[in-house]
């Protein structure tokens, strides 16, 4: 249950066009608008670079709130962020490279990307 019902003794609903177009602008402003752009960059990156962007966010929101807000950040705070950067730099720095003249990765990235269906071969012996 929201906070807002229950703090509150009545409910309130924006009584101006002015405070109906400043709830809109926050919406799309805060919700609307970054998750479109958060989509239309993740078309343009790789999954894993997009992973990895997304679960830094909370570590983003921290700093952000320290940096302009003021806000006070904890020891489990900091903690919390250091494990999630490690986490991604553990899994950024553990990806095999492929070597010259290996193609392990492309067959991998082959069969991962759709079902895997064997060629036959077109040697029949009668």
């Amino acid at each position: 249950m929201p906070v807002a019902f229950v703090s509150q003794e009545t409910f309130s609903v924006p009584s101006s066009f002015d405070e109906l177009g400043l709830i809109l602008a926050l919406g799309v402003l805060s919700a609307a608008l970054p998750q479109y752009l958060f989509s239309k960059g993740a078309q343009l990156a790789d999954m894993e670079q997009t992973t990895m962007i997304s679960s830094c966010e909370v570590v983003f929101a921290l700093g952000l709130a320290w940096v302009f807000l003021g806000d006070a950040v904890s020891l489990n705070d900091m903690i919390a962020a250091t494990l999630i950067l490690l986490a991604g730099l553990i899994r950024y720095e553990g990806m095999p490279t492929p070597r010259d003249g290996d193609n392990a990765r492309d067959e991998f990235s082959k069969k991962d990307s759709a079902v895997f269906i064997p060629k036959r071969s077109e040697n029949h012996s009668s």
